[in-house]
């Protein structure tokens, strides 16, 4: 106030020798105390601290404060946190039951307007998972009919099966909540585990031998990361002897595939560079005759990772880019992760 307008600073000085410093002190304390029980059921944080701001420039310097003081509180409003937080906590879950509640109305009526619009695309790939799992929990049956390497593929791709079926209901939910961005990010997913799905399928039991026993090389550097962490993050060391034994396996697993089959690094270093001299996803998505889902690919990942291209947002029309920042949900942009989903879920029970 004292620098928007310097002739109030004037009229503080004037009063302060006129009243006195003492009593303009407990008159600060006393608009404090006021301010904290003068509204139901608590004042505004704004309210709240503006008192308790004034009342700690007054007890530290013996006079009504200034604008540069209220700059330059220092431990004062650590002081003020401290004693405040606790009370806007308070405050915070008096009001969450009425603002939750409020919360949940407007999300109802969005969802159900969103499914007037959508309805019947959503209910067809719900459907679609429905009729997957069921034949998921057919195939799981007959499992046990399959032996020597073959049963490596068949655990594999039954295993690849469950995972999609669990992505496939998390896009779902996310498509009725009409959050399009977040259900292509899960999409993505959804193409990789049917791409490699795709790939054990067309090859041999032994390439779902390396497939499931690269697990071991990618948990024992996971290990070693937690290991260099652990005191940061607030856990315990794992048992050296435990991660020595992990160390073990996977030297011995790098030692009988070789091709950098223990490079910790690397994702897609389990596949034989016989099967893929450039082993990364688009020669994956290529040799399994997927390449025309990496457009759809690229644009999932620019959601997932943090890059400029991430500001795109499928929920959003062409024209509202650059004038809207989307915060939460909308009812646009859910027709390709929802199709793309549809397509990707089908491949898995096939393979």
């Amino acid at each position: 106030i004292g620098v928007e307008f310097p002739e109030i600073t004037g009229y503080v000085r004037s009063i302060e020798k006129v009243v006195g410093q003492d009593q303009l002190a407990r008159c600060a304390r006393e608009f404090h105390r006021k301010s904290q029980s003068a509204f139901e059921p608590r004042p505004s944080l704004d309210v709240a601290l503006e008192g308790a701001a004034y009342a700690t420039v007054i007890s530290q310097k013996n006079r009504m404060p200034v604008m540069r003081d209220l700059r330059h509180l220092g431990r004062g409003i650590r002081l003020i946190l401290k004693h405040e937080v606790p009370h806007v906590m308070t405050d915070l879950k008096m009001r969450s039951g009425d603002m939750l509640k409020e919360e949940r109305r407007v999300r109802r009526g969005f969802e159900g307007r969103l499914y007037v619009r959508w309805g019947p695309a959503l209910d067809l790939l719900a459907c679609e998972i429905r009729v997957s799992l069921e034949t998921g929990q057919r195939v799981q049956t007959l499992s046990a009919k399959t032996t020597g390497q073959e049963r490596y593929k068949r655990f594999a791709l039954i295993r690849l099966h469950a995972r999609g079926l669990q992505i496939s209901n998390e896009v779902l939910s996310l498509l009725r909540s009409g959050y399009a961005d977040g259900a292509n990010a899960r999409w993505r997913s959804l193409h990789e585990i049917a791409t490699i799905a795709q790939l054990l399928r067309d090859h041999d039991g032994e390439l779902s031998q390396r497939y499931l026993a690269h697990g071991t090389v990618k948990r024992y550097g996971e290990a070693l990361d937690f290991q260099a962490h652990h005191k940061k993050l607030g856990y315990r060391a794992l048992d050296r002897r435990m991660l020595a034994k992990l160390k073990d396996k996977a030297d011995a697993l790098d030692k009988k595939y070789g091709d950098g089959f223990g490079k910790r690094s690397k994702d897609y270093n389990w596949v034989p560079l016989s099967v893929l001299k450039c082993r990364d996803f688009r020669s994956l998505e290529a040799l399994v005759g997927l390449p025309h889902f990496h457009p759809y690919y690229r644009l999932a990942s620019n959601a997932v990772h943090p890059g400029a291209r991430g500001f795109y947002r499928m929920g959003l029309t062409e024209e509202s880019q650059d004038r809207i920042l989307l915060a939460g949900a909308t009812n646009y942009g859910l027709a390709d992760p929802l199709k793309n989903t549809g397509l990707s879920l089908c491949q898995l029970p096939t393979c």
